[in-house]
């Protein structure tokens, strides 16, 4: 809730929570008991550490395009010559709706595997990156349908006033 710094502290340490997820199902898988402390375990493990929060940077760089791109639109939309007293909420068009679609479907792309690759395969996080992408470029339609899918069980999850989240993000790290 700190403006700002809450939105870039929760970009950088939101893929080592994930990976720390992404660790406790693995224990979960295996047969071993796991605990609440396994999701703070990436803060601990140096070697997988790093390329996390470089995925957190990355992230935070693309988000900060993203808000350039919509927000840039809905300040060129604004009509600043207006005479009436009335607050119009900016329309940012169709276009500017399509591009930032499409730059939330790139990023998706280039972060959908990226953290498991860092947890599991030890990559670096260019070279998980890249794969991120190559993969789901090779499984265009299923990574499609899965977004499709995603996207109606996030708005099924926001009608609950976003509790809906409690459940859906740690089925869809699972």
């Amino acid at each position: 809730f700190i403006p700002f710094l809450g939105a870039l502290a929760l970009n950088l340490i939101a893929p080592l929570f994930i990976g720390g997820m992404l660790y406790a199902a693995q224990k979960a898988d295996q047969g071993q008991a796991t605990d609440i402390m396994d999701i703070f375990s990436m803060f601990k493990d140096e070697q997988r550490r790093t390329p996390l929060v470089i995925l957190g940077l990355v992230m935070l760089g693309l988000s900060f395009v993203m808000m350039m791109i919509v927000g840039g639109a809905m300040f060129a939309s604004v009509d600043l010559g207006s005479t009436t007293d009335v607050a119009v909420m900016p329309s940012i068009g169709m276009g500017w709706l399509l591009i930032a679609m499409l730059v939330g479907m790139l990023s998706a792309m280039l972060f959908l595997f990226a953290i498991p690759l860092v947890m599991f395969q030890k990559m670096s996080a260019v070279d998980a990156i890249k794969n991120s992408f190559m993969a789901c470029v090779k499984n265009f339609p299923a990574f499609l349908i899965f977004m499709v899918i995603y996207t109606l069980l996030a708005i099924v999850a926001a009608i609950t006033f976003g509790l809906g989240f409690l459940v859906l993000l740690p089925v869809m790290v699972g």
